[in-house]
């Protein structure tokens, strides 16, 4: 086969890797533009590929993403987990609780190694856990997955979507692709709207797991949650620090929120996904000042009106908080927006963060 793939970030690699190892032609553009090639059999999209880039638009043959490639050529138990918010510590912890039990487990997908780099070497004893973004379960059908997982779906990346109905659609498509699937508290409802009509589970942590002879008490003792989410980093002159980088939308800094008793010094900023900071109106006895930053600085000052205080960096906006912080009080890193402005991704905005606090320290 004739194949291009379009984007050439580790995605966009790895599907290289597993096709070449299949001896297709392939045609490489990291930076898609212009037009496609001609008698071309097939597309192999990355993530970062929107479906309303033009070259798919006029496209002529299947578009497939680099998950979708790889669901094709997966051979062993596999279960998919997505949701807006917490996806990574679920398929996390459900690695883990796996292999407290005996047995062979693996956490792939958007959590960090790709599917088909994966299946370049792959072990067929083991349990395959699928972080899906909604990027990647956009071009998704191939149903294989013994089990999915929905978590949650609440708006965001409406900078890529059109709606929330077309992200909605998105995230929906893991019943498209799974044996039995698990729906978090109020997806149900969701899911009956945007999603043919299926049989599915009230999904639970500790219910989920026994079905695999699992127990998620004992598994729970040992689990370390992953870093930049609402991570205490130090307690300095009796003020909490807090990363919670990976808060990449409105519904996550509000989860954040709910868990805090102290008064707050939110850090909220980044490049904007289309949210509605106005939300976050609801949690205003709880935070005394938001230092906005970054591209969406602006529109949050604008939505949130005067218990803001913009400025232009990251860097910017934590040294005036860290000023203006009182015994007793917390500084939360939530930012409510992707790190793309200035950051590569959420990890290197928390790290940065982090180094911040230790050169206060």
């Amino acid at each position: 086969m004739k194949i291009v793939i379009l984007g050439m970030g580790r995605s966009g690699k790895a599907a290289k890797a597993l096709l070449e190892r299949e001896g297709h032609e392939l045609i490489c553009l990291d930076q898609p533009d212009g037009v496609l090639p001609e008698n071309i059999d097939q597309i192999v999209v990355s993530p970062g590929v929107p479906g309303t880039h033009p070259l798919l638009q006029n496209a002529k043959v299947e578009v497939i993403g680099e998950m979708e490639l790889g669901l094709r050529r997966l051979k062993q138990r596999a279960i998919g987990v997505t949701g807006t918010n917490g996806k990574t510590t679920t398929t996390l912890f459900i690695t883990h609780a796996l292999r407290c039990s005996g047995k062979k487990a693996r956490a792939l997908g958007n959590i960090g190694t790709p599917l088909c780099e994966y299946l370049l070497l792959p072990d067929e004893e083991e349990i395959i856990v699928l972080e899906m973004s909604s990027f990647q379960l956009e071009t998704c059908s191939t149903r294989c997955l013994e089990r999915g997982i929905i978590l949650n779906i609440t708006p965001d990346h409406l900078d890529r979507y059109e709606g929330f109905e077309a992200y909605a659609k998105a995230k929906c498509r893991m019943g498209e692709i799974c044996k039995e699937l698990y729906l978090g508290e109020g997806v149900k409802k969701i899911f009956e709207t945007y999603s043919p009509t299926r049989d599915t589970q009230n999904y639970s942590e500790i219910d989920f797991c026994s079905d695999f002879g699992v127990n998620a008490h004992f598994a729970k003792k040992s689990f370390v949650p992953p870093a930049h989410r609402f991570e205490l980093l130090r307690n300095l002159r009796e003020v909490a620090f807090v990363n919670d980088s990976k808060a990449t939308n409105v519904e996550a800094v509000c989860y954040a929120l709910e868990k805090v008793d102290a008064p707050v010094l939110l850090l909220l900023g980044g490049r904007d996904k289309g949210a509605n900071f106005a939300e976050l109106m609801n949690y205003a006895k709880k935070v005394r000042i938001i230092f906005a930053f970054g591209e969406a600085s602006a529109k949050i000052e604008m939505e949130l009106g005067s218990k803001c205080k913009s400025f232009a960096t990251l860097e910017e906006a934590f040294a005036a908080a860290a000023a203006e912080a009182k015994s007793g009080e917390m500084v939360l890193l939530s930012p409510a927006c992707s790190s793309f402005d200035a950051f590569e991704n959420y990890e290197k905005r928390g790290e940065r963060f982090k180094q911040m606090v230790e050169e206060l320290a």
